[in-house]
């Protein structure tokens, strides 16, 4: 799904960069985003603030965040539908491909009234894209990457392997799906890998 500027839906839009200070005086841009003036104003939000719902209850806006988000990666990893080359030719095509390397539940905007607090639907869109890199390079000019989430970063992040697939995303999404419909033997498995995860 796009806009009808041909961006994609699920992907944070950009509208200004501006030049200011900072408290130490140095220049740095600032990034204009589109407000996020959906429940919870990010996937994070809309966790905490469902964290004793029965599931079941939310299930149909929870399937909806876990399909758009899929959307986003889509988007992210493969370039737009409008150019099929790119998925096909993952190291030597001329589209750039990108791997986000930070995908949590507070880097999920989400805007709209929707779901079950009432209104339209709710629109996901992924943001943050300060790790994000290009994947579809020769391995030697792939950019290596220690930042991230503890909890949310995948192996070969931890040891701070280049990115040459979407695969660290994938890891990422895994945990955010969990979350989304993690049981109680699911959440308490993520309590303790997060503690594992955050110890180090």
């Amino acid at each position: 799904p796009t806009l009808n500027n041909g961006e994609c839906l699920h992907l944070a839009l950009l509208f200004d960069v501006a030049q200011v200070r900072n408290s130490d005086g140095d220049q740095e841009p600032l990034l204009v985003l589109h407000w996020a003036d959906g429940p919870g104003t990010t996937l994070k939000g809309w966790l905490h603030k469902h964290r004793h719902a029965d599931i079941a209850a939310t299930l149909e806006t929870r399937l909806g965040f876990a399909v758009q988000m899929c959307a986003g990666l889509r988007e992210l990893h493969y370039g737009s539908a409008r150019t099929p080359t790119a998925a096909a030719e993952p190291h030597g095509g001329a589209t750039p491909l990108f791997v986000h390397q930070d995908l949590k539940p507070a880097n999920i905007l989400l805007f709209g009234s929707g779901g079950e607090d009432g209104g339209g639907p709710v629109r996901l869109a992924l943001t943050d894209f300060g790790l994000t890199v290009q994947y579809n390079v020769h391995e030697r000019n792939a950019s290596s990457s220690t930042g991230g989430t503890a909890a949310y970063m995948a192996p070969e992040q931890w040891l701070g392997l280049p990115a040459l697939s979407p695969g660290r995303d994938m890891w990422a999404a895994g945990m955010v799906l969990a979350q989304l419909f993690a049981g109680a033997a699911t959440a308490r498995a993520l309590r303790t890998y997060r503690h594992y995860a955050t110890k180090g």
